[in-house]
């Protein structure tokens, strides 16, 4: 994948995770699909889009640096 197309994927999956739309968000997301963070891991896309669906609910702001 390009720069510019992974900079369109990043930018597309912001925009629909801050504004709650957790489809748009998925839409993005390819596979494999693997997650780590210090707070959570996943291994399939799948188990991603079930915590968001959970999550993107309380977020009222994130920036995208």
């Amino acid at each position: 994948m390009s720069e510019t197309s992974t900079r369109e994927v990043v930018r597309a999956y912001h925009d629909a995770y801050c504004r709650g739309d957790v489809a748009a968000a998925a839409a993005q997301l390819g596979d494999p699909f693997r997650l780590s963070s210090p707070m959570m891991a996943f291994d399939t896309s799948q188990q991603h889009v079930a915590a968001l669906i959970r999550f993107v609910p309380f977020i009222t702001r994130v920036d995208l640096i």
